[in-house]
């Protein structure tokens, strides 16, 4: 699978940039259901559905461990919130991976152009000269 890191960087970014609008709310809101399959969409597009990247962040929890009658609201948005927290570092995570990988596709060209494949002269021993 061949993707351009400052693609996926921009993509994680994109999700990481929704998460302020999140905080406060529960999971049962429709903004938060759009935003968890964008980031499931996305993370299966980089690594794959079977890719412990996707795993991982289908471990993050966003709702209570336990429902029970009566139950205030602000224990979901605690809940939701705490998620949140825990998807922003990991996301974030990934986007480092993938600015490092930026960084590294821009030192490897000179003057515009790959430098994969070119020849550079190795000097073995001493140089000087008398």
């Amino acid at each position: 699978m061949n993707i351009d890191p400052v693609v996926a960087a921009s993509k994680l970014n994109a999700l990481l940039s929704k998460i302020p609008n999140l905080k406060g709310k529960t999971a049962a809101t429709p903004e938060f259901g759009a935003w968890e399959s964008d980031v499931r969409i996305t993370l299966t597009k980089l690594y794959g559905e079977k890719s412990e990247e996707y795993s991982r962040f289908k471990n993050i929890w966003f709702t209570p461990g336990m429902y029970y009658n009566g139950q205030p609201e602000s224990e979901l948005v605690e809940a939701l919130d705490r998620g949140l927290e825990e998807a922003r570092l990991f996301l974030n995570s990934r986007k480092e991976d993938w600015d490092v990988a930026t960084s590294l596709k821009r030192w490897a060209t000179f003057d515009g152009h790959s430098i994969e494949n070119r020849a550079f002269p190795v000097y073995r021993g001493s140089r000087t000269t008398k």
